[in-house]
Order: structure tokens, then C-alpha cells, then sequence
């Protein structure tokens, strides 16, 4: 039997480790308090391969900025709520004092959905309101699912999530006293913008508006940036003294050349102003680290500028095909930057005779010239009318088009235009140069199992010699 100054001593350790495990105990639950008590953005950590809630410099420079109150309500009903987009309003409420996160429960409210729109909004939207500025944020489109097709000729659906990207801009939108006016010409058969490039034009805020000047005396005084894409036509002597007279007044204008157009000389002599012309031809890639699939679909390389720089940091590249190689004359006061360009192996074709003079060949500069009255005018040419086509942007993931979004975001000097992408629900599509897919064609068809082999022969022989 025990002694009693054994009990003693038995019953006193057992008090410590009791008194230890309750101290213990009581830290946890007062840290877990603590930190439950912190913000989201602080307490919760995106590891996923997309970063769907790692949010850009972008989004964190305008909540940073704001001045002006914001409430998003989180429509939902209890129980069903999308646990992504829950987080993310907490994680911008979270960001700063001025966003107010109410949570709605449409079952118990009905109502509330229609002091701000007529339509049917589903459960996990979102209504972004300030004053009495307010944008609703339906929720396909926070999960947007798109239709493509694939080398071989299937359709294949993707699904994003553009989270981020639609609450951002609902912010900026509400949170703006004016909004640019954007014009694109007509009348010359021009290309259309495609739907879903119109899309994100005006996700970024931008009005898109069609533009006729045959009966206008002059470009109207609203447009903050002229777009001319691909016309086939020249324009009129009078057209082009009007668009003429709206760039001297520190007009900004896009231009995108198409290969396929004739002589334009009315146009030309407008660009020529600012030192703008093109060559013939088309530019064809002779190294196939900088083509896709073909030559004359070049891969250009991106020079630093407030345009290419947000592709270049997400390292997306963009794609030109069947594009005409710019050329810019040294004006007095007038500075150009080289946005993207080919290799110095590159070559002009001309009715499918390939020039015998290799070089640079620039793709897309930007022209600026400052005004008397001490405006800047703006004239940014691309070469490839194609790069801003449907097919193209929705085959390849390239970033054509927000290279023309933040375009349109430096020439009207709307710094939220700066696109922010939808990020994949899907894994990340890659698509490989003419070099790559034959080094890994070679890969996979020749080393592979020319390695298995070898290991075979190897394990062979030396079975052979036991």
C-alpha cells in the first residue's frame, strides 16, 4: 500500500497537470477569440492554383483611395450561401472602413431586390450602392461560363470566376461623378467589336458608343477616345478635318490597321501628322519561339509602359496575326514608344512573296504629342485587326483583350479601366509556341520511350548475366 506522502505527492502532480490543462485550455479559447475577432483578410489565405481571393494592386490602390461610403449586400437565403463569394465581401469590408458588408435574406425580405432593379436577381448576387449610384452583380456574372473550341474541333466549356473584377468595377462605378465616353467610327466598314470585348469595356466602365460623321460638323465633344477598327474604306476629305481638328485639340484616337485594306490616303494623311505610316505586307516570324502555329501569327515581345506593364508583371502574352509592320518618323515634339515588336528575323510578305529584308518590325506604338493649349493627344496603331477578333481571344489565352481595355484606360485617363482578368475555375489553359510543341512533341513521342527502352535493355542484360 501506498504511503500517505505518496498520496500526497500524487495527488499534488495530478492537481499541477489539472491546473496546467485548464491554463492551456483557457489560451486557446482566448486566442482563438482573438483571432476569430480579426479580419478575414488577416485570418483566411487563398492556396488555391487560381488565387480566385488574392487580390490585385488595382482593387487594393481603389479601396485604398475611397472617399465615399459603400454598402454591398449580399443577397442570399440561410443556408445557401456561395461560401467564395461570402468571404469575398468580407475580405473588401475588411479592406476598409468606408465598406459597410450587409447580408440580406431574400426569403425574409422579398422586397428589397426591387428598389434597385425590376429583373429577377438570383440568390449569391450582389448590389453594390452608393448615394444614389448602385450596380447589381448578377451571379453568373460572378461565375461566367463561356463556349470555345479546341484543336480538334470540339466545343469545350469553361467556367470563371470574375469575382473580383465585376465587384471592383461596381465599386468604381458607384463611387464615380463621370463616367468616359468611348466612339468607335462607322461608315467605312469598319470590323465590329465583338460582343464579349464590349463586354469588358464596359466592366471597366467605359461607355461604348457608334460614331457616323457624314452628317456631324465635328467629333462629338463628349468622346474621350476615337476608336477605328479595320476600315476597309477611306474616309472623306471633311471626315478626316474633323477628326483632324478633335486630335490637335488633344483628341485621343485607336487605330487598327487590317491587312486586307487598300490605299486609305485621307486616314493616312491623319496619322501621318503624328509620324504614323505602314508598311506592306504582312510581318512573318522566322523564329518559332515567337510564332504560333504558324509564321505570320506572331507571339510579339512587349516593351514597359502603363499599357503592356499589367501583362507583362501576369506574364500573359499577346498574339498578332496577320499584322502590318509601323513605322514612325522623328517629328518635332512628337514622342513614340514601341509597345510590342517582332524579332530582328522577322520579314514582310507581299502576295506570297516573302521580302529578303529581315528586321524589327513594330506591331503597336503609342504617339503622343502635347497641344498648344498643353493637352496631350494620343494616338495609339496597332497592326493586326484580327488580334481583337472573337476567335482569336477565345482559342488562345492571351491577353488581347486587356491590352485594349487598358488602352482605352490610359488614353481616357481612367486608371480603373486597367483590366482586372477572370481567374479559372478550370486549371489554366496553355498554349505553346511552334518551338515548344515540337520540343515536346519530341518529348513525348521520341525521348520517353527511347529512355524506357534503354532501362529495358539495361534490366535485360543484367538478368541475362546472373
Amino acid at each position: 500500500m501506498k504511503s500517505n506522502e505518496e498520496k500526497k505527492r500524487h495527488l499534488k502532480n495530478g492537481s499541477y497537470s489539472a491546473a496546467l490543462t485548464v491554463a492551456v485550455v483557457a489560451v486557446l479559447v482566448v486566442v482563438n477569440l482573438l483571432i476569430s475577432a480579426l479580419p478575414s483578410n488577416l485570418t483566411k489565405f487563398d492556396i488555391s492554383e487560381q488565387q480566385r481571393l488574392n487580390f490585385s494592386d488595382q482593387t487594393k490602390d481603389l479601396i485604398g483611395g475611397l472617399d465615399k461610403d459603400v454598402t454591398i449586400y449580399f443577397l442570399t437565403e440561410q443556408g445557401s450561401e456561395d461560401g467564395t463569394i461570402e468571404e469575398m465581401v468580407a475580405k473588401y469590408g475588411a479592406m476598409s472602413s468606408r465598406i459597410q458588408v450587409v447580408s440580406k435574406d431574400t426569403a425574409l425580405d422579398p422586397d428589397f431586390v426591387s428598389a434597385y432593379t425590376s429583373e429577377t436577381v438570383p440568390n449569391n448576387s450582389l448590389i453594390v450602392e452608393c448615394g444614389e449610384r448602385s450596380k447589381v452583380i448578377l451571379y453568373s456574372e460572378i461565375y461566367v461560363e463561356s463556349t470555345s473550341t479546341n484543336s480538334s474541333g470540339q466545343s469545350v466549356v469553361t467556367t470563371e470566376f470574375d469575382g473580383e473584377g465585376q465587384l471592383t468595377s461596381a465599386i468604381d462605378f458607384v463611387t464615380s461623378d463621370q463616367l468616359p465616353t468611348v466612339y468607335t467610327l462607322s461608315g467605312h466598314k469598319e470590323a465590329a467589336l465583338s460582343d464579349s470585348l464590349i463586354s469588358q469595356i464596359n466592366k471597366d466602365n467605359l461607355d461604348v458608343e457608334s460614331l457616323s460623321l457624314l452628317s456631324m460638323e465635328q467629333v462629338p465633344e463628349d468622346c474621350d477616345a476615337l476608336i477605328i477598327n479595320g476600315p476597309q474604306q477611306d474616309l472623306s476629305q471633311a471626315e478626316a478635318s474633323m477628326i483632324g481638328e478633335y486630335l490637335q485639340a488633344g483628341g485621343q484616337l485607336i487605330y487598327v490597321a487590317d491587312y486586307l485594306a487598300g490605299d486609305l490616303p485621307n486616314l493616312e494623311g491623319v496619322l501621318l501628322e503624328y509620324g504614323i505610316s505602314f508598311e506592306e505586307g504582312v510581318a512573318v516570324e522566322s523564329d518559332s519561339n515567337y510564332y504560333y502555329q504558324y509564321p505570320y501569327i506572331t507571339i510579339p515581345q512587349m516593351h514597359s509602359h502603363a499599357i503592356t506593364d499589367p501583362l507583362i508583371d501576369s506574364q500573359m502574352p499577346v498574339v498578332a496575326p496577320l499584322s502590318r509592320s509601323i513605322e514612325v518618323s522623328d517629328l518635332t515634339g512628337v514622342d513614340y514608344t514601341t509597345l510590342f515588336a517582332t524579332t530582328s528575323g522577322t520579314y514582310l510578305m507581299q502576295d506570297d512573296t516573302l521580302g529578303d529584308q529581315a528586321g524589327v518590325r513594330k506591331l503597336g506604338v503609342i504617339v503622343e504629342k502635347e497641344t498648344a493649349d498643353g493637352a496631350i493627344t494620343r494616338v495609339v496603331a496597332y497592326g493586326s485587326q484580327s488580334m481583337f477578333t472573337e476567335e482569336v481571344n477565345t482559342t488562345l489565352a492571351v491577353g488581347n483583350y486587356d491590352l485594349f481595355a487598358n488602352t482605352l484606360g490610359y488614353l481616357c485617363e481612367h486608371e480603373s479601366a486597367i483590366s482586372i482578368r477572370a481567374k479559372s475555375m478550370d486549371g489554366t489553359q496553355l498554349a505553346l509556341t511552334s518551338f515548344e510543341a515540337n520540343l515536346w512533341s519530341a518529348v513525348v513521342v521520341v525521348l520517353v520511350p527511347a529512355a524506357l527502352l534503354v532501362v529495358g535493355v539495361v534490366i535485360w542484360i543484367r538478368r541475362r548475366r546472373r
